[in-house]
């Protein structure tokens, strides 16, 4: 049996928004992992994401199974944006004791002295 592409077209439709949702949350959980890069504190983004994407692995299936794609996706955009909450934490956490510390925190690349 094939699908036709008009046949299949609603469907696809039907979950732009959904994989909209999951793109839009990836992104935000990318800039604060990318942000807590900066800062040099890379072990909270690898916690966050074994956490939340192993969750993702244990309902994956079962969503699946029950909700079928578009439980999938929300699945999906729901941990991402539980991954960008919790970065997002972390970060402002992690930004406010370098703050307290500003001789503590250096520039990558800078090798003169900026205090002269």
């Amino acid at each position: 049996m094939r699908l036709s592409t008009v046949s299949a077209r609603p469907d696809v439709l039907a979950l732009l928004p959904l994989v909209g949702f999951a793109v839009v949350t990836d992104a935000l959980q990318a800039v604060y992992g990318f942000a807590l890069l900066g800062l040099r504190n890379t072990l909270p983004s690898l916690f966050c994401t074994l956490i939340f994407f192993g969750l993702l692995a244990v309902v994956a299936v079962p969503a699946a199974e029950h909700g079928g794609l578009p439980l999938l996706w929300t699945a999906l955009g729901l941990a991402n944006l539980s991954q960008a909450a919790a970065k997002a934490f972390l970060y402002n956490r992690a930004a406010g004791k370098a703050r307290e510390r500003p001789g503590r925190q250096t520039q990558p690349g800078r090798s003169v002295d900026q205090s002269r």
